[in-house]
């Protein structure tokens, strides 16, 4: 199909979904779900989370489901984000081709806060800890429907818990990548654009929506671009670049920058009898919830041996 129609279907997407998040709703601060809008990956943190085109594998469950659809065999990640304060943001997930054009992924996320400090008057010391506890476990699908286009979507099951308090709830996401070029990749996705959650007693919330674009583009061989740009509801809109360089091909190189924020980040990618391992780490100023944060990521390749990204 030629480049100028398929530039002209990710234009369509792009109006939908922003359109779809630009409707009146309110803020997301100190809405349900917050850890939900934490990026997964350590490669991906180190690209300031400019991933939305670029994913592949088990983080796409969360990134843009579409790109599961890049799958040619078994993969499965691990990360793990750790902030101040005891707080730690975790994934693991595992994606799978079907047939030649369709994908699936299964894929846990959980956040954890532990010795948060209780007290019942105007004490110096706290009465007792506390820890709070949110988790969702994720379903994808994905699948090819031509050369250039990919589409996907997720549902979610979430459960939290906060001392005494619990909620429950259900939201679905879905993405589309689009193969403008050998080297050109276009991704959209638009995250919980349908969700509830009940808490204990009784109270229903919904989750804010978010809307993200982006690009990636493989410059040559050892290095490529990412660019994203992200809205959810009407928190301030943050444009995304990454770049990541891989003069030898078993050790990349990343940095990434978001609203006044930078991140760096390695990898490193080593061939284990007939599979491919890949071991990230990144770093981050300003991560998300206002902190510093460290990330790794252990990923396994079952049956690929190339050192290809």
């Amino acid at each position: 199909m030629h480049t100028r129609f398929r530039c002209q279907i990710v234009l369509f997407w792009a109006l939908a979904v922003g359109a779809a998040i630009a409707q009146d709703s309110p803020s997301a601060r100190g809405r349900a779900g917050a850890f939900l809008r934490l990026g997964v990956g350590a490669r991906a943190g180190s690209l300031s989370d400019a991933y939305v085109a670029a994913t592949s594998g088990p983080t796409a469950i969360h990134w843009n489901p579409a790109g599961l659809a890049q799958n040619t065999f078994w993969q499965f990640e691990a990360s793990q984000r750790r902030f101040d304060r005891q707080r730690t943001f975790s994934f693991a997930g595992l994606a799978f081709p079907i047939t030649p054009r369709l994908a699936a992924g299964v894929g846990w996320i959980g956040f954890a806060s532990e010795g948060i400090e209780a007290r019942r008057g105007n004490t110096t010391e706290p009465d007792e800890y506390f820890s709070d506890s949110e988790n969702a476990l994720l379903f994808s699908a994905s699948y090819r429907l031509t050369e250039w286009l990919a589409i996907g979507a997720t549902t979610k099951a979430i459960m939290h818990s906060l001392y005494n308090e619990s909620a429950r709830g259900y939201s679905a996401s879905a993405g589309a990548q689009f193969f403008l070029h050998d080297r050109l990749i276009a991704g959209a996705t638009w995250q919980d654009f349908y969700s509830t959650f009940r808490w204990k007693n009784g109270r229903w919330e919904n989750f804010p929506r978010t809307a993200m674009l982006g690009a990636a583009w493989r410059m040559n061989s050892h290095s490529f671009f990412t660019l994203d740009y992200h809205e959810t509801d009407r928190e301030a809109n943050r444009w995304r670049a990454g770049f990541e360089l891989s003069t030898f091909s078993s050790l990349p190189l990343r940095l990434g920058y978001s609203q006044n924020s930078f991140a760096a980040g390695a990898g490193l990618i080593m061939p284990i009898a007939a599979s491919q391992v890949r071991i990230d780490y990144h770093f981050a100023a300003h991560d998300g919830i206002n902190g510093r944060a460290h990330a790794f990521s252990v990923a396994i390749d079952f049956g690929n041996k190339s050192n290809s990204k």
